[in-house]
């Protein structure tokens, strides 16, 4: 079985192999198409930095038991796919466009941020609606 400890060290990893990749692209590779639909890279890139700063707050919220929405997104289940898409969407190019030539170091300080965050979360925080 998977212990929390076993997803909390995956997820620093792999947090970490894909800021290693992204500070290995050119500033070319950033504006290439992705994997991701209409996505350019750098648009996957600040969707990356959206949901670490989601996730912190969120969680950092939650053990506290505050369970209310993030400021600028709706309830959880109150919008239909199609619209929770458009918000991701529209929220990470906005982010893109305001974060420049600092999105990697801000995703690299984000994520760091946030595996110290998971690290920290005590038994009894686990099951903490967030």
């Amino acid at each position: 079985m998977v212990s929390r400890q076993d997803n909390v060290d995956l997820i620093k990893s792999e947090s970490q192999r894909i800021i290693n990749y992204l500070g290995s692209l050119t500033s070319d590779a950033w504006t290439l198409p992705s994997a991701c639909g209409l996505w350019q890279v750098h648009d996957v890139a600040a969707h990356l930095l959206m949901v670490g700063d989601l996730y912190a707050d969120t969680v950092s919220r939650g053990i506290k038991g505050d369970s209310s929405p993030t400021i600028g997104f709706p309830p959880s289940g109150s919008l239909d796919p199609s619209g929770f898409d458009s918000l991701i969407s529209s929220k990470a190019i906005a982010l893109r466009e305001s974060e420049g030539t600092l999105l990697l170091e801000r995703i690299r300080s984000k994520w760091e941020r946030w595996n110290i965050l998971l690290a920290s979360i005590g038994p009894g925080d686990w099951d903490k609606p967030c």
